[in-house]
């Protein structure tokens, strides 16, 4: 089901068009997945130059494309050592203490 993204239940219940539309598709992206492991294990096993490596990290990056963008701002913003939030967490503590689970 990991095609479809999508419950068992959900692809039985499609029209027939759409699911054998949906399973042709299936076989393409399949092939296309294993010209990439193909590409891959080549450029690995037949030593490869470092040029055809970067050549193919940078063409599977730009098909990845820009995933998550963040402003300048924001990056000066979050800090790695950010201080912990000793409230916040002692408040998560108390709620969870007092939640009643099985219920």
């Amino acid at each position: 089901m990991r095609f479809y993204q999508m419950p068992l239940r959900e692809v039985l219940e499609l029209p027939a068009r759409a699911f054998w539309f949906l399973c042709r598709q299936i076989n393409r992206v399949s092939a296309w997945e294993d010209l990439r492991r193909v590409d891959v294990v080549m450029a690995g096993s037949f030593g490869a130059g470092g040029e055809y490596i970067t050549e193919l990290r940078e063409g599977l990056k730009k098909e990845v494309g820009v995933t998550h963008v963040e402003s300048e701002e924001h990056r000066q913003n979050q800090s790695l050592n950010a201080a912990r939030d000793e409230e916040g967490l002692n408040w998560l503590k108390e709620q969870t203490m007092s939640m009643k689970f099985g219920n």
